[in-house]
Parts: C-alpha cells; structure tokens; sequence
C-alpha cells in the first residue's frame, strides 16, 4: 500500500468509534442529564462526533455509490443543523447509509437490512401522533427499538471488525 492510500479498515473502524461516541452521548443528553449544562455540553460532543461520522461515511461509502453517499452526508449535516426536525433527517439519513451498507458488499446484508429499519423506525417516530393518534407512545417505542438495533449493530460491526478492505478497494476500483 502506497503511503498516500489509506486503509478501508481503519476508516470504518473511526467511523465506528465516532458512531459510538454519538451514541453514548446522546443518550446522556437526552435521557440521562436532561436540561443540565453537562447535557448540552454532551450534545455539543455528539453533534461534532456527528459531523465527523458524516465525513468518514462519505469517505467509506463512496465507492458504493458516490451520489448516495453525499445525499447521506447531506441529510445528516442537515439533521444535525435542524435539531427540531432532526428525525426525518437522520431517518432519511439511515435509509440511505443501510441502501448502501446493502449493496456495497463490504459489509453485511443484514446491517443493512437493519439500517434500513433504522431509518424507518425514525420516520415513523415523528409521524407517530399521525399515524396513531390514540396510541402514539406504541409506535414511538417499536420506532426507537428498531432504530437503536440497527444503528448499534452498524457501529459495533464498524468498531469491531471494519469493512471488508479487498472488497472496498474491488467496489472503488469498477
């Protein structure tokens, strides 16, 4: 490898690590410190963790689809600025990154599959009061389940074990 080329795996496992970071702190300011000066610093964190994440997917997804990959970087930086919308941005953003995940044959099928459900939990979690007015809280808790299955098995699979280098640089290369 050239010094000038970077390694597929290194890349998807930062990505996975900065995923986490978004995670961990996402849930401490907004379940855990609610309101509190440490909650707002800890969504700083994430967002910034976000922004990063943005970057790396764009980076690692690519080869899977160039377009795709910056509408996803796009719909995340998006979600990120309009904290109020967020979720139909980062539930778009999860369809496209498990559409990729899907197809890029540098990561499993499955995790796709379970972005993808990712991405439709979130969606589902803000038209919830619409779609099921008397019950919302229902739909609110299976959208969230799927959400937090889907983005944690991409993360740990990302932190873990990476992406497939060979076939990374076989999809960059056609």
């Amino acid at each position: 490898m050239k010094s000038s080329e970077f390694s597929p795996r290194l890349v998807g496992r930062c990505a996975g690590l900065f995923y986490l970071i978004v995670v961990v702190t996402t849930i401490y300011s907004t379940a855990l410190a609610g309101g509190t000066s440490l909650s707002h610093v800890a969504g700083l964190l994430a967002a910034v963790a976000y922004v990063i994440v943005s970057a790396l997917f764009y980076r690692l997804f690519k080869p899977a689809g160039r377009t795709l990959a910056l509408l996803a970087a796009f719909l995340n930086l998006e979600g990120i600025a309009h904290q109020q919308d967020s979720l139909a941005f980062f539930g778009s953003f999860c369809l496209v990154i498990g559409y990729l995940t899907f197809v890029s044959t540098f990561l499993p099928r499955a995790i796709g599959i379970l972005m993808i459900l990712a991405g439709l939990g979130l969606l589902t979690n803000e038209l919830a009061p619409l779609l099921w007015p008397s019950h919302p809280r229902v739909l609110t808790t299976i959208a969230w389940s799927l959400d937090g299955v889907g983005e944690l098995s991409l993360t740990a699979w990302l932190v873990v074990f990476g992406v497939d280098p060979t076939r990374w640089r076989e999809k960059a290369s056609a």
